[in-house]
């Protein structure tokens, strides 16, 4: 694996060695995570897959943007359709997880052609129905404005070694933290409202891509009775459910995640 730095977009990323015919798979991790995240998937598909691995814009070792309108889900969508343009991908399975669901989706829609399949990790459907979500969401308003006045910390801040917090459970604090000091509070405040702003079901019905969705049977921000919904509500998806999985299914439950994806992309 080789990393890269898309210098126009300020995006750093990772790669493989591209073999023509092999199918591409674009990994988008989740929110205040990084590349880091797909460390377990690199040599189960190194060899079977193209791998396009990058850090979201305020994330790992990609550059920090000031205001809240930059980390919205069009901005970094167009960071990944310039990605796959600078590597000459010219169809791509878009893999996401959980913010990486609401980009994987948004780019899914601009582009068809490109993004032949769809995988969605955790989806945040219908956060708005969680009794914490509603409660926070005000305080998190709050929050974000105050940091608006802190520096923009625009300088990197590397990665999280998630092998670390190994089935620590959703709401791991050594983890959150961990996520939190390499983020920066303006990028991880902004981006967390971002994840508030995504329309729960204005899109999802729309996507005309085959698409296979995990969820963990313990999964506390996206419990499977929400995925089974969303299922019902898009055109060509499919649902499985990992029995001992929970929100971090990347992290600790990698085995079967790749198992799953494998079995659907072919």
């Amino acid at each position: 694996m080789q990393e890269h730095f898309l210098a126009e977009r300020g995006i750093a990323y990772r790669t493989n060695t591209f073999v023509p015919g092999r199918a591409t798979l674009l990994l988008i991790h989740g929110f205040s995570a990084s590349s880091s995240g797909w460390r377990e998937f690199e040599p189960l598909w190194e060899h079977k897959y193209n791998l396009l691995i990058p850090d979201l814009r305020g994330h790992g070792k990609s550059k920090r943007y000031p205001d809240f309108r930059d980390y919205a889900a069009r901005e970094h969508a167009a960071d990944l359709y310039a990605l796959l343009a600078a590597t000459g991908t010219k169809e791509c399975v878009a893999v996401g997880y959980s913010l990486g669901v609401e980009l994987a989706l948004e780019l899914a829609l601009a582009h068809k052609t490109m993004v032949q399949k769809l995988v969605l990790i955790g989806p945040l459907y219908r956060l708005s129905s969680l009794w914490r979500i509603r409660l926070g969401r005000p305080l998190l308003w709050i929050v974000a404005k105050f940091c608006n006045v802190l520096p923009p910390n625009l300088y990197l801040r590397g990665y999280v070694d998630y092998q670390q917090f190994k089935n620590s459970g959703d709401a791991s604090l050594g983890r959150i933290w961990a996520d939190f000091a390499r983020t920066g509070p303006r990028a991880y405040f902004h981006s967390l409202r971002q994840i508030f702003n995504f329309p729960d079901d204005r899109y999802w019905s729309t996507v005309p891509q085959p698409t296979l969705i995990l969820c963990g049977a313990h999964d506390t921000l996206s419990p499977p009775a929400n995925a089974l919904s969303l299922v019902q509500s898009m055109q060509k998806a499919e649902l499985r459910v990992v029995g001992e999985g929970d929100h971090m299914l990347p992290y600790h439950n990698a085995g079967a995640v790749a198992a799953a994806i494998e079995q659907f992309v072919g």
